[in-house]
């Protein structure tokens, strides 16, 4: 059965989607000796130090979209206009 959900683009594990922005809850993890975190598409995520210890309130899958609170990325286009890389600019 093929995938359409993603390609895989080499033997290292990287890939490319082009309709992952469609699933709400699709998230990735993020982790380091330190750290774990998830994130989603439009840079809601958490942080925590551990499974039992976290730096923010505890999310699901489900709050990771829902959340108020996000990431986010700005890029200065020119002296008008700023785009968000996250998707909440005014000017898109």
């Amino acid at each position: 059965m093929k995938n359409n959900l993603y390609n895989f683009t080499d033997k290292s594990g990287s890939f490319i989607s082009f309709s992952a922005h469609r699933i709400k809850s699709l998230y990735l993890p993020l982790c380091n000796e330190i750290l774990m975190s998830s994130i989603t598409a439009d840079l809601h995520g958490d942080i925590k130090s551990g499974q039992n210890s976290f730096l923010m309130e505890p999310a699901s899958r489900a709050d990771l979209s829902l959340s108020k609170s996000s990431r986010n990325f700005w890029v200065y286009v020119n002296k008008d206009q700023v785009w968000s890389a996250a998707g909440v600019s005014k000017n898109i």
